[in-house]
């Protein structure tokens, strides 16, 4: 086994129809491939980084040029592939061993199928091919190539149908802090909720273009039924669009609505102090004017009854300043 991941020979299966596969070793996979006539297929699970699989893929795996190339290509990104021989697809998976709630942990994993084998091609561990080992090594038999394909696609759709019910389920707490008036540390998060929305539909979107685009230009072998579940399994991922552009959305509103609610707390509290500072001004200009040290000043007699008449001097120009405010504010208010 050591020989066999030293060569980038990850796991490797040959099957034979609902029949528990049988581990295939890097001598086997030099062989040519099996599974022409229909019945028997193989799995190929492969590290693209080691230097025995290029080499075997560029001179002894018999698949297309087109299909060799996606598959060697050193630039992440997606790649469909479709020939009468078999078609290949990219897809993103979770990076194992990496939580499936952080965004930037996916990697691509270049899938290729035909009627006698499924070649699925990665450069880091990956959370669903691992999945579907351990499936394999139990009680799983996949009646075919494109079964096989299918499951793993279903399994890859799965987990991030997982991220997006928890993004919805996070939004939904967001919005009934936001009604409950906590609004504490809440504008970061609904950024980092938007943000994780934003990296889903970035990494989905392309994967349904590639399934819709395969499912048009299906090689002639595919069944009718397994044509329709490529059109079910589009559907999906559609629907899975879907509900990550709602979650973005939502995100969207929840921000706009803090934001009008922050500047609508921030004009209450400059209304409040524009009127404290109006309601202050003339009875500091009225404590300005008595504390100047000149003679002569008005009620500045020594028999104490000149601080009593300031003060009150004072507090009737406050009070009649606030007077004037609030017959304004009403009047204005009945003007509307």
């Amino acid at each position: 086994m050591l020989e066999d991941l030293n060569a980038g020979l990850i796991a490797g299966y040959s099957f034979m129809p609902e029949q528990r596969g049988q581990r295939l070793s890097w001598v086997d996979v030099q062989k040519a491939p099996t599974g022409e006539d229909g019945e028997q297929f193989r799995w190929l699970h492969l590290n693209l980084a080691m230097q025995p699989v290029r080499r075997w893929l560029e001179a002894s795996s018999g698949l297309p040029e087109s299909a060799i190339e996606a598959m060697l290509d050193a630039d992440p990104h997606y790649h469909v592939v479709s020939t009468g021989q078999g078609f290949l697809l990219s897809l993103n998976d979770v990076i194992l061993g990496e939580t499936e709630k952080t965004r930037e942990n996916t990697g691509l994993v270049a899938i290729w199928v035909d009627r006698g084998q499924m070649i699925t091609i990665r450069r880091w561990p990956m959370l669903c091919t691992d999945r579907l080992i351990k499936k394999v090594d139990g009680d799983y038999a996949p009646e075919s190539s494109i079964n096989l394909f299918l499951r793993l696609f279903d399994q890859i759709v799965d987990t991030f149908r997982k991220r997006v019910v928890h993004l919805r389920v996070e939004v939904d707490k967001a919005e009934d802090r936001m009604l409950a008036g906590h609004t504490s540390g809440l504008r970061s998060h609904l950024a980092g909720l938007r943000r994780e929305a934003v990296a889903m539909h970035r990494r989905i979107v392309p994967e349904f273009h590639g399934i819709t685009q395969l499912t048009a230009r299906l090689p002639a072998w595919v069944t009718e039924d397994e044509q329709a579940f490529f059109r079910q399994v589009a559907d999906e991922v559609g629907s899975l669009i879907n509900d990550i552009r709602s979650a973005q959305e939502r995100t969207k509103v929840l921000q706009d609505e803090y934001a009008a609610m922050i500047a609508e707390e921030t004009n209450n509290n400059l209304f409040v102090l524009s009127i404290v500072t109006v309601i202050m001004l003339p009875m500091t200009f009225v404590t300005g004017y008595f504390g100047m040290n000149t003679s002569s000043l008005p009620l500045t007699s020594p028999d104490g009854w000149g601080s009593i008449a300031s003060s009150a001097i004072i507090v009737i120009v406050g009070v009649a300043t606030a007077a004037l405010l609030r017959y304004m504010l009403l009047r204005n208010r009945r003007d509307r």
